[in-house]
């Protein structure tokens, strides 16, 4: 029997988009942050597009589903490269982001990820992550970035998905990222002990869950986003994990972008 998902993935196609080419993409991030969560920029609202300064620097990676031609997933991707050349990285706003700057590899800033509602399936939140693989062997970028926000403030939540990340071996002890002064979260618990740390998975978002389990790694404090009203955790890829953990499956992948 061909299951829905079987189908879908026949018709999901995926591409790599300059800034210039992206208006389905900002219409799509419109409709998920603004119409569905409430939370996008205010400003979209006059243009029913979630755009930013950093949009035209960016290159838009997006699954589109060929039958109906709607882009239905996107991440948004900045080499340090293209940074140091234009508006630096949307997280310098919110981090310290020198150790970055230093390193000798190449980096990208991955952010602003959605799918469209009725496509939640994991069938284009894998083409997505295939996309990102082929994106890092194609740029030659070995790290990848970027802000993991949680839909809180709140200092005792915060710390609790901190504690479960550091359950899960998952703080970066090599490359500390510090928020600014002004956005670190008050009453922050970096070192709150928790008897079980399984009890508190159920307040880690999936989408860091799915980092996590990538093989991503938080580093340092996490920040408060006063425009978005959310903590973000500043996360960190090795490319040389995802190959231990994904090799075959995504980079192993023939896809160009």
């Amino acid at each position: 029997m061909v299951t829905d998902t079987a189908l879908r993935k026949k018709s999901l196609s995926l591409s790599l988009v300059p800034g210039c080419q992206a208006d389905d993409v900002f219409r799509l991030r419109y409709d998920v942050f603004n119409r569905e969560l409430g939370e996008g920029l205010p400003e979209s609202r006059d243009t029913a597009r979630d755009v930013d300064r950093f949009d035209e620097f960016c290159e838009h990676l997006c699954v589109r589903d060929s039958q109906s031609n709607q882009v239905v997933g996107t991440y948004r991707l900045l080499t340090r490269t293209r940074a140091v050349a234009s508006t630096g990285f949307y997280s310098q706003s919110e981090f310290k982001l020198d150790a970055i700057y230093a390193m000798a590899e190449e980096s990208a800033e991955i952010g602003r990820s959605c799918v469209h509602r009725d496509y939640r399936d994991g069938s284009v939140i894998s083409l997505l992550w295939a996309g990102l693989a082929a994106f890092m062997k194609s740029r030659n970028v070995r790290y990848l970035m970027g802000c993991g926000s949680v839909h809180t403030t709140n200092p005792s939540e915060i710390s609790r998905i901190y504690a479960y990340v550091r359950a899960q071996r998952g703080i970066e002890s090599r490359v500390i990222i510090e928020p600014l002064a002004h956005l670190s979260v008050a009453n922050f618990e970096p070192d709150l002990l928790v008897e079980d740390a399984s009890t508190l998975r159920k307040g880690v978002p999936p989408l860091i869950k799915g980092y996590l389990r990538a093989g991503a790694k938080i580093c340092g404090h996490p920040a408060i986003d006063p425009v978005f009203n959310t903590a973000d955790f500043f996360l960190f890829f090795d490319r040389a994990e995802i190959e231990s953990r994904y090799g075959k499956h995504f980079l192993g992948r023939d896809l160009h972008v």
